[in-house]
């Protein structure tokens, strides 16, 4: 579209038009979408807007040279009327007086043709006026289902701007959109209109019937005199017309009940509210302000305004009910008598003996006998290999910053004795003692 623009621009300047927009197609339609001449859609395609298309049919209507009042004007005027006060008028007898009327006039011309009579041919003008009042119809098409789209836009606008400022339920709002669809399909002549074109596409037979006396229309003898190739096209394509209209208003309601379902689903609408709220606030502060300043005072003011400094407030609170002493433990009925060497026994499974593990690693630093935990740990006696003596090293060691990253070799084996008598290896990386160098002063 952009590009087709731009080269209708060139066209109109190099044939000396004046008046042309200096400039190009994609900022010039972004200006016709901006009038409201143009719609954007979601995929990117232009089309024209409802007021657009109306415009376009009053240039077409004052600059072709067509008669409005003829015999077949008044005659489709009069079958209008009888046909619609056959079917609202609310008389029973009347009604059936003009059901009977109608039925004696197509029999009468039926009786004629099957008596052999001759097929009465129409008159240049009567055909003229006819092709040119469904060209009239066919062509409105287009308009009326933009309509319909748009309704749908102005609606769903309108329900997510109710739902940032309004204070009912979102369920309730829901509710108006549902109503305000079904407003524009039964109250709306757009509406009705799309809702004619549902049915006509859910009935095959009168699909099939408008086809039909479409093309008996085009094959007609006069038909070449009159239409040409363009009214031939828009006749031929009048089904497409409606089912591309029927598709498009289709989209447009899909879109909107999706967006509507995908803001409910990732909008919090109290904050949205509370924004607009403050929004509204600045815009208020900022007409005071301006109110009371020069046309050329400035105000110095950052992009963003400045985070808070709150504490971090306690994520839970003092319960009195838990903040009581657990019951009692029971008394034994029996005291339990442990033997020395039960007490023993317990002791081998419990944690590290770090007196003794403090004892010996300070006098391996201060003799300078071992280079790495592990020479200290391999040997020692075999109920001081634990497993749980490693970790006893490790962290009286770091503890008193006896370690530092050895260079070369970046593991040691730890090769301990568990106290069943089976043996386990662990590998860590590796660290090499060294005396405390001296502590700053407090």
């Amino acid at each position: 579209m952009h590009l087709l623009v731009d080269g209708i621009l060139v066209d109109l300047r190099a044939a000396g038009v004046t008046g042309v927009p200096e400039k190009q197609g994609q900022k010039l339609c972004q200006e016709w979408v901006a009038r409201q001449w143009l719609n954007r859609e979601t995929s990117g395609d232009y089309t024209l807007t409802y007021q657009a298309q109306k415009a376009l049919e009053l240039v077409d209507l004052l600059t072709h040279d067509r008669s409005t009042l003829s015999e077949h004007r008044i005659s489709t005027i009069l079958d209008s009327l009888r046909r619609f006060n056959a079917a609202a008028n609310p008389d029973r007898d009347e009604r059936m007086r003009l059901y009977k009327a109608q039925i004696d006039e197509l029999q009468a011309k039926f009786d004629f043709l099957d008596a052999g009579g001759e097929v009465p041919a129409p008159t240049p003008e009567y055909m003229l006026q006819g092709y040119i009042d469904v060209l009239d119809l066919v062509s409105g098409l287009p308009a009326d289902f933009t309509r319909v789209q748009e309704a749908f836009e102005r609606i769903r606008k309108q329900i997510l701007e109710e739902f940032r400022s309004d204070a009912r339920p979102p369920g309730m709002l829901v509710a108006t959109y549902l109503q305000h669809a079904d407003d524009l399909i039964a109250k709306t002549p757009e509406g009705r209109a799309f809702d004619g074109a549902l049915a006509l596409l859910r009935d095959s037979v009168l699909e099939g019937e408008l086809d039909k006396h479409l093309r008996a229309l085009l094959a007609h003898p006069q038909a070449g005199e009159i239409l040409g190739d363009e009214d031939r096209r828009t006749l031929r394509s009048t089904a497409a017309f409606i089912r591309r209209g029927f598709v498009g208003v289709t989209r447009q309601r899909s879109q909107t009940t999706e967006s509507i379902r995908n803001y409910l689903q990732t909008h919090d609408a109290d904050q949205d509210r509370e924004l607009g709220r403050t929004l509204k606030s600045l815009e208020a502060r900022f007409v005071e302000w301006l109110a009371r300043t020069g046309p050329n005072t400035s105000l110095e003011s950052g992009l963003l305004p400045e985070q808070m400094q709150l504490r971090t407030f306690p994520v839970d609170f003092h319960d009195p009910a838990a903040d009581v002493l657990p019951p009692p433990l029971p008394e034994a009925e029996e005291a339990v008598d442990l033997s020395v060497q039960d007490v023993v026994d317990m002791a081998v499974w419990g944690g590290p003996t770090l007196p003794l593990l403090q004892t010996l690693l300070e006098q391996s630093v201060a003799g300078e006998r071992h280079a790495a935990l592990s020479d200290l740990f391999n040997g020692l006696e075999p109920e001081l290999r634990r497993p749980v003596e490693i970790l006893g090293l490790h962290y009286l060691a770091d503890r008193d910053g006896l370690l530092e990253p050895a260079d070369g070799e970046t593991l040691e084996e730890f090769h301990a004795i568990r106290p069943d008598g089976s043996t386990r290896t662990f590998v860590t990386a590796r660290a090499r003692l060294t005396r405390p160098g001296p502590q700053e002063p407090a």
